[in-house]
């Protein structure tokens, strides 16, 4: 599938929804000429191309005006996900993390050494 949309959310758009469906995305620049698109679309052999405006299909390429309307699925926000349950543990409290085996490595010089 090529896209031939300016910079922005509906190239963004159009590009992940072609990717999500498993097809192949190919940028097309939106200031070819009609020989140049038809030379990028020939040696992609792309299936469909989504511009801008509509337009008459290009080297028998079929055009899509613009990217789909669609929001899509929802998504869950990250501030509401489920959290641990916080119940105790078998020996009747709650857990606590066990203390790091090693201090931590610490960069640059300490008071116990200097620089040479």
């Amino acid at each position: 599938m090529a896209i031939q949309l300016p910079n922005g959310l509906a190239w963004l758009r159009a590009a992940l929804g072609a990717l999500r469906a498993g097809l192949v995305v190919v940028p097309v620049n939106t200031a070819y000429t009609d020989p140049e698109l038809e030379f990028v679309l020939t040696d992609s052999a792309a299936g469909l191309l989504v511009a801008a405006t509509d337009r008459s299909p290009v080297a028998g390429v079929p055009v899509c005006p613009g990217p789909p309307d669609a929001e899509g699925p929802r998504r869950r926000s990250l501030r509401t996900r489920r959290r641990r349950p916080s119940w105790p543990t078998p020996a009747g409290r709650r857990a606590v993390p066990a203390a790091p085996s090693s201090p931590p490595r610490r960069c640059g010089p300490t008071r116990s050494s200097a620089w040479p």
